[in-house]
């Protein structure tokens, strides 16, 4: 079970993280504007929650066999093939709702800094 948890954690916190790089690079690309560029972030901070939110549930009605975390326990696991689907469905959904709760604070957070950094110049 922890071998499951571990490899569904690597793979949402890895398409997690190259979600952040391109709004990273995307409130780069506006930082001639500090507001805007934060505002930006909070938009894309919230589509990334929303697309977290949604992949958590249809966790449970993906076929395990199609998962990253499939691929990362190598096709193999202990587990009775009657249980998996449900441990690795919940797994990934419990996950998935974790990084979008965490995504959907970020957003709030930089959408919060979008308003008091015009308050301070």
């Amino acid at each position: 079970m922890d071998r499951i948890k571990d490899c569904a954690e690597i793979s949402v916190r890895r398409g997690t993280a190259f979600a952040l790089l391109a709004v990273g690079t995307l409130m780069i690309a506006f930082s001639f504007d500090v507001t805007l560029s934060l505002k930006v972030g909070a938009a894309t901070m919230i589509i990334m929650a929303a697309i977290l939110a949604y992949r958590a549930m249809a966790a449970a009605s993906t076929d395990y066999r199609r998962t990253e975390t499939w691929l990362l326990l190598g096709k193999t696991h202990p587990l009775p093939e009657s249980r998996r689907q449900k441990v690795i469905g919940s797994t990934l959904r419990d996950i998935y709702q974790r990084y979008a709760r965490y995504s959907a604070g970020g957003a709030v957070s930089l959408w919060l800094a979008s308003l008091v950094i015009p308050l301070i110049r």
